[in-house]
């Protein structure tokens, strides 16, 4: 599952200083709920925080606009950033592969100088970026872009990036929709990039692999979204996003 690494201090650090114990404990949802992402950026809306956390909306808008004021958080439109987060997560080579996804994944130019200027050392991203979204006919490239093309892309341009552990967890994450469909995917570099570039966004195997057995549970008897179950739905970027969003996560993972 992902790492979400709560401290104790946490409770009583003076950036909170003064706040209802229930907007702390929102604060750690912001940290820790299932949208969360290694870089500490997401996408959400107040409904959406409302429903998750079951508190009334105007509570949210209220502890999210002092979560603001308070530099915990910084909040655009459905976007937030989690300060703080990254700082936490062990630096390994896929977890920074997620946090430069997400930086090209986000539209909001506040966010993305926030990040710049609390982490400098990665700022070039944030940099690159901000150009991107000031200058948007600059990358004709959409975010919505065929995931088989962005996922051969990685494959191609940058194969020192995908390790052998990454490779392997491809495999297996394609094995269990094999086992789970009865259909004969091949383990062809179309398919596997797809899931190593899911990978490569903080996906852990057992994730995905949660998103096959869900879907799989949903669609085999319907003819019509049976035919979806296959790598370029299940894996498109967007998609594994909302169906990750959608699971109700077992306690642990799924056996292989």
């Amino acid at each position: 599952m992902p790492y979400h690494p709560l401290y104790d201090g946490l409770w009583h650090h003076e950036d909170l200083e003064g706040a209802p114990f229930e907007e702390k404990a929102f604060f750690i949802f912001l940290w820790s709920n299932p949208r969360m992402r290694p870089s500490g950026i997401y996408r959400v809306t107040d409904e959406q925080l409302a429903a998750d956390a079951e508190l009334p909306v105007k509570r949210v808008q209220a502890y999210l606009g002092d979560l603001s004021r308070r530099l915990r958080i910084v909040r655009d439109g459905a976007w937030v950033f989690v300060r703080g987060y990254f700082a936490r997560q062990p630096k390994q080579e896929r977890l920074l592969l997620g946090v430069q996804s997400d930086i090209n994944s986000c539209s909001s130019v506040p966010i993305l100088k926030s990040f710049g200027e609390k982490y400098p050392v990665f700022d070039k991203w944030s940099t690159d970026r901000l150009q991107k979204v000031s200058n948007p006919h600059n990358d004709m490239r959409s975010p919505d872009t065929d995931a088989v093309t962005e996922a051969v892309a990685v494959a191609v341009t940058d194969p020192k990036k995908l390790s052998c552990a990454a490779n392997d967890a491809a495999r297996h994450v394609l094995d269990w929709l094999i086992q789970k469909t009865g259909r004969g995917f091949r383990a062809k570099e179309p398919n596997l990039a797809l899931i190593r570039a899911r990978l490569a966004d903080g996906f852990t195997d057992w994730q995905l692999k949660a998103i096959v057995s869900e879907k799989v549970e949903q669609w085999r008897n319907d003819p019509k979204m049976a035919t979806y179950l296959r790598p370029k739905t299940l894996f498109n970027k967007t998609n594994c996003e909302q169906y990750f969003a959608e699971l109700k996560l077992p306690p642990r993972p799924p056996d292989a």
